[in-house]
């Protein structure tokens, strides 16, 4: 197994605990009513989850660009059916605040999708 990118990871930590902060004022102090319990873990998991998406990516980038684009489009196909999928389970099972939740999940997709593909573009340009 090859070792873990500290940077990308120093910088997911950075994101995660930034998006936490804003959490904390955005729920704490204007959408009280919108907060929901579950939104920590779901910091977490997809902090996780990217950590684990950009580290296979990693790797196949290594083994060419053919590698790459195939692994990238379908950890895409993974990361929207796990998405969808806790969203599924969310409604079926917690059916609370569930526009908050489906918002908020949206919010994480784009900004955790949007710094992993800002991260593979920079790490491959070096």
């Amino acid at each position: 197994m090859s070792p873990i990118n500290y940077r990308y990871f120093k910088k997911l930590i950075i994101l995660t605990i930034i998006l936490a902060i804003l959490m904390f004022i955005v729920f704490g102090f204007f959408l009280k009513t919108c907060y929901i319990p579950v939104f920590p873990l779901l910091l977490l998991f997809f902090c996780g989850f990217s950590l684990f998406t950009f580290h296979r990516m990693q790797k196949a980038a290594i083994k060419g660009f053919a590698k790459f684009v195939r692994m990238r489009m379908a950890f895409t196909i993974l990361r929207l059916l796990v998405y969808i999928l806790i969203a599924v389970l969310y409604i079926a099972f917690i059916r609370k605040s569930i526009a908050c939740f489906i918002v908020v999940l949206g919010i994480l997709y784009l900004v955790y999708s949007l710094f992993e593909v800002y991260m593979l573009t920079h790490e491959h340009q070096k």
